[in-house]
């Protein structure tokens, strides 16, 4: 194997795990989110249910992502746009006013992060790739 070919294993191979990384990350913090919301003595608001509905899609898209990057990037991607408007939703009906909008945003971004590496990651080689001798 020559250089450029173990050089362009090794990337794949540190892009993939940077992802599985970054994915444990914000399963172990959203997760925590849902299962202390769920679990909680007081019933989840009625208006916040699409969001407990969003992080569930999102949480199942980063698993996902470690067997079939392409779905489950697509599915976390897909997810988090959900979440923004679930979010945004929520928001506007407890009266957060112009704020939600910066929630709203800010709420996704790990998991646009972590399903744009997913897809990344998980995109078919191309014929530059293919010609490296993998």
């Amino acid at each position: 194997m020559d250089a450029t070919a173990q050089s362009k294993r090794f990337r794949a191979l540190a892009s993939r795990w940077i992802t599985r990384g970054l994915g444990l990350l914000v399963i172990g913090f959203f997760g925590l989110m849902v299962a202390l919301a769920l679990t909680n003595e007081d019933p989840v608001a009625p208006q916040g249910r699409p969001v407990i509905g969003a992080l569930l899609a999102c949480l199942a898209g980063v698993v996902l992502s470690w067997r079939w990057g392409r779905a489950g990037g697509t599915l976390t991607i897909l997810g988090a746009l959900g979440l923004a408007a679930a979010v945004l939703a929520s928001s506007q009906v407890t009266g957060l006013g112009w704020e939600s909008v910066l929630v709203a945003v800010a709420y996704p971004i790990p998991f646009l992060i972590v399903g744009g590496l997913a897809l990344t990651e998980g995109r078919p080689a191309g014929p530059a790739d293919k010609a490296g001798g993998q």
